[in-house]
């Protein structure tokens, strides 16, 4: 058969979002499982959510190394021997610690499941933290460290979340080599046992058998529900304020441009996403069409929101050549001005819904992605209803409401501005 390449396929409509969503169980003592059985390759993905991320952590890095060395020693095995059996297997587990959880992630073919279960209580029950390797770790991660301070994108972001909230709050500091070199293994010792594991939840997902669930049971049964006390950390928003850093031999300038929004079960979340969106979010936007195709300042420049649980940055990022970066700052101030002063055509409308929709679904293709939209929701109190009004709000949301919206949140006198270069 000749693909007729003249004729392109036909548009269609997308009027149903729905897509399958994870059931609830529960281990022994308690400990929640959710399990999606989809997918037609003998694959499973097994996430641990643990209530403690950098949030709960006594001083900072204490999380993060305490997660990162799970992986490098137990009583029975050395990291080497860790690393040969996940790799013997065809597995990975990949540890994740963010500010307000850690996650443990482990990829497994199906009929492999049992010996990595088996490695991984090993290393979550019984890890020795040896001081070699944590001595390793700390210089490594000390020298990412000094390799990120070299690129300016880094630092305007570091600065960006400094800014915003403070060095000291959870959501706004970033590791220092003082703060590495401070880190002890008798504190890893200690917030392991009295921390790492709090408030666990378990999410399977992949093609999954009546006896895959049955094993995850046996081999992770140690697991309890035991719900961390979390800390108050106030979200103490600084003054907005513009900082520009200069860094000499620089071709480029790192823009960031942003503030503290609401959390994501605010109200107002899901049209502020999609105002974002028209704003930044993808290719067609208008501070691409602006900035990079007609002016030619930037290669790429991007707006989003971040969501945390108990807060969302709205980001504006780029890395403008070094002498149009006054002009930069200047033309994405005007395209909010915009926002608020003009109503978006139906037409501009009509390209943003097809393409989030669209992207929207490309992301929940494979139920290793169905899971992860679950848990972008799950661990904001949220459920599939989410999605649903999502859908709903990008269908119905006028361009009265969206210049309405960057009016009660995109206030220029509430940005604040950090420049390096």
């Amino acid at each position: 058969m000749v693909l007729d390449r003249k004729t392109p396929p036909a548009f269609k409509t997308i009027n149903d979002i729905s897509f399958p969503w994870p059931i609830e169980m529960q281990l022994h003592g308690s400990t929640p499982l959710y399990v999606l059985d989809q997918g037609n390759l003998p694959i499973i993905k097994l996430s641990l959510l643990f209530e403690s991320g950098s949030w709960y952590e006594p001083q900072n890095g204490v999380a993060y190394f305490t997660a990162k060395m799970l992986l490098e020693g137990t009583k029975n095995k050395n990291a080497h021997q860790i690393a040969a059996y996940i790799d013997y297997y065809g597995a990975s587990i990949e540890i994740i610690p963010r500010a307000d959880y850690c996650s443990i992630e482990l990829v497994s073919l199906s009929k492999h499941l049992i010996p990595m279960l088996e490695l991984l209580a090993e290393i979550l029950v019984s890890p020795t933290f040896p001081a070699a390797q944590l001595q390793l770790l700390q210089h490594l991660k000390i020298q990412e460290i000094k390799i990120e301070d070299e690129k300016n994108s880094q630092i305007s972001y570091k600065r960006f979340k400094e800014a915003l909230l403070g060095k000291e709050h959870p959501y706004g500091y970033s590791l220092t080599a003082a703060d590495i070199q401070a880190v002890t293994r008798e504190q890893l010792i200690a917030y392991h046992h009295e921390q790492l594991l709090a408030g666990c939840q378990v999410l399977l997902s992949g093609q999954v058998t009546d006896q895959n669930i049955q094993d995850v049971h046996g081999y992770l049964s140690f697991l309890n529900l035991q719900q961390a006390s979390r800390p108050k950390h106030p979200l103490s928003i600084q003054p907005p304020s513009k900082i520009s850093i200069t860094k000499e031999g620089s071709l480029q300038s790192a823009i960031c441009i942003g503030k503290v929004l609401f959390p994501k079960t605010h109200p107002d979340y899901l049209a502020m996403y999609i105002v974002t969106e028209l704003l930044g979010g993808y290719f067609g936007s208008r501070l691409m069409r602006n900035i990079r195709e007609e002016k030619g300042y930037t290669y790429s420049i991007h707006a989003s929101m971040v969501p945390l649980k108990e807060a969302t940055y709205f980001l504006i990022s780029t890395d403008a050549i070094q002498e149009f970066a006054e002009q930069t700052c200047t033309e994405i101030y005007k395209e909010i001005k915009t926002l608020q002063t003009a109503e978006a055509p139906l037409e501009e409308l009509t390209t943003l819904r097809n393409y989030m929709i669209g992207n929207f679904l490309a992301s929940i293709n494979d139920p290793f992605s169905i899971m992860q939209r679950f848990k972008e929701t799950h661990l904001h109190g949220l459920g599939q209803a989410f999605y649903l009004q999502f859908y709903h709000t990008l269908q119905t949301i006028t361009p009265a409401k969206i210049k309405e919206i960057a009016n009660s949140y995109l206030t220029l006198d509430s940005l604040t501005e950090i420049r390096v270069g």
